[in-house]
C-alpha cells in the first residue's frame, strides 16, 4: 500500500496537535492553529522588546519552533492536500534509493542499508574518526550539509533528502567534494 493511499489515517495517527477533541478521536483539523500563529506573533514581540534571555529564552524558543512546525504541516495539507504531500513522501524515497545505488557504484564508499526513507548513511573507507574529518571539512566548505550517526558500531555519513530540488548530480558533486577531502586526509586513511 503506498503512502498517498492510507496518507489520511497517516496524517490523523500523527501528533495530538493535529486531532480536534470535539470531533472525536482520529479526527483531523482543518482550521489553522491559531495558537501556533500567536505563539509566534508573541516570540517576535519579545525578541523585539529584548525581554527574554537565558532559560526564559530557550524555552520559549523550543515553543516557537514547535509551533511553526505545526503550522507549516498544516499550510502544506491545506494548499497541497493529503495526496500531494503523499506523493511528496513518495518522490523523496525514491531519490534516497537512487541516491544510496549512486554512492554504491563509487568506489570506495559503502551505503549502511537500503534506504526506507528520505534517509541515507555511508561511508568512505577509513576509521570513523575520518568520517567525522570529512563532515568538518564539508561543512566548512559550505556547498553541502550532512551529519553523522552511529550504526553496528560504526560512525556513518548522513544526508537527509528533503529538498525536491536535490539531484543525483548534486550527490555526484558531494562525492567528489568528499574525495578531494580524502586525498587531503591521508594520516587518516587505513593503511595498506
Amino acid at each position: 500500500m503506498s503512502f498517498a493511499a492510507d496518507a489520511g489515517s497517516a496524517i490523523a495517527s500523527l501528533a495530538e496537535y493535529l486531532r480536534n477533541s470535539e470531533q472525536g478521536e482520529g479526527a483531523v483539523i482543518r482550521q489553522p492553529p491559531m495558537r501556533d500563529l500567536a505563539e509566534s506573533l508573541e516570540l517576535e514581540k519579545h525578541i523585539a522588546q529584548g525581554g527574554l534571555t537565558g532559560k526564559a529564552f530557550s524555552g520559549f524558543l523550543e515553543r516557537y519552533l514547535a509551533a511553526t512546525t505545526r503550522l507549516r504541516l498544516f499550510l502544506v495539507l491545506a494548499a497541497e492536500g493529503e495526496a500531494a504531500l503523499g506523493r511528496y513522501v513518495e518522490q523523496r524515497v525514491a531519490f534516497a534509493r537512487a541516491a544510496a545505488e549512486r554512492i554504491r557504484r563509487e568506489p570506495g564508499f559503502e551505503v549502511a542499508i537500503e534506504p526506507e526513507s528520505n534517509i541515507i548513511c555511508f561511508r568512505t573507507e577509513g576509521s570513523d574518526d575520518l568520517q567525522l574529518e570529512l563532515r568538518r571539512r564539508l561543512l566548512e566548505s559550505g556547498r553541502h550539509y550532512l551529519t553523522t550517526t552511529a550504526f553496528r558500531g560504526r560512525r556513518w555519513l548522513r544526508i537527509t533528502a528533503m529538498n525536491p530540488g536535490t539531484t543525483l548530480e548534486d550527490i555526484g558533486r558531494l562525492l567528489a567534494e568528499l574525495r578531494g577531502f580524502i586525498s587531503e586526509a591521508g594520516d587518516l586513511l587505513p593503511e595498506g
